[in-house]
């Protein structure tokens, strides 16, 4: 813009400049200064409007760039709580499939452990003679003698909690006593009046006719 307005103004000079030297008359020099002075005049109002006019773009360009500034803001901020939600839901279907996976290990295991060794109907015979008294007939221990005992015996008819314990366990408390597995002292040691088989025919027997369960892990 100042090198139009330069030009224009030097243009102007030399006009001037041109006529004085061909020694024009005083209302020829007169006419002269004021055709410059409208030139300049001219230039001046034009710059002026090619000024005001890039200054209305550069505003038009700045607004705009902050339109497609806010939208980008605003589209990344989706496309992120998008990606936040996506992440989100893998991990829930993959803690899910774990525990999916888990629970059909845990039923593998389960199908796949040996049945308890022993006879469940001699068990049964050794049950009623010996455990019945303090367990009752169906193991839920309501036995007559029962109510003198503080605490009482455990109900071996719930599952819950029989599942939760290993033959070998059971098989130790029957043998040795509660106190042996730090349980009640109230429960006896069997191991001089049951043998060995003895014992193991009544968890067969308390594992298929009371509790109706096998060891599935604590």
């Amino acid at each position: 813009m100042k090198k139009v307005l330069s030009s224009l103004l030097v243009l102007a000079v030399s006009f001037s400049l041109s006529l004085t030297e061909a020694s024009c008359t005083k209302k020829e020099e007169e006419e002269t200064k004021e055709v410059v002075a409208e030139v300049i005049d001219g230039a001046m109002e034009k710059a002026q409007e090619v000024k005001e006019e890039a200054a209305e773009k550069v505003a038009e360009m700045q607004e705009q760039a902050g339109e497609v500034i806010e939208d980008a803001k605003e589209q990344a901020a989706e496309m992120a709580g998008e990606v936040a939600e996506g992440a989100k839901n893998m991990a829930e279907d993959a803690a899910n499939k774990a525990e999916e996976i888990k629970e059909e290990a845990k039923e593998i295991v389960v199908a796949q452990a040996p049945t308890t060794k022993g006879d469940p109907a001699k068990g049964k015979e050794k049950f009623e003679l010996i455990c019945a008294s303090c367990h009752g007939p169906g193991g839920k221990g309501d036995g007559p003698a029962a109510a003198a005992l503080d605490p009482k015996p455990r109900d071996l008819s719930d599952p819950a909690y029989v599942s939760t314990l290993t033959d070998e366990h059971i098989f130790k408390t029957v043998k040795e006593g509660g106190a042996s597995v730090g349980k009640s002292p109230l429960m006896p040691a069997w191991g001089g009046t049951l043998t060995d088989d003895d014992i193991w025919n009544v968890i067969a027997y308390v594992r298929q006719d009371i509790c109706k369960c096998q060891y599935k892990g604590k």
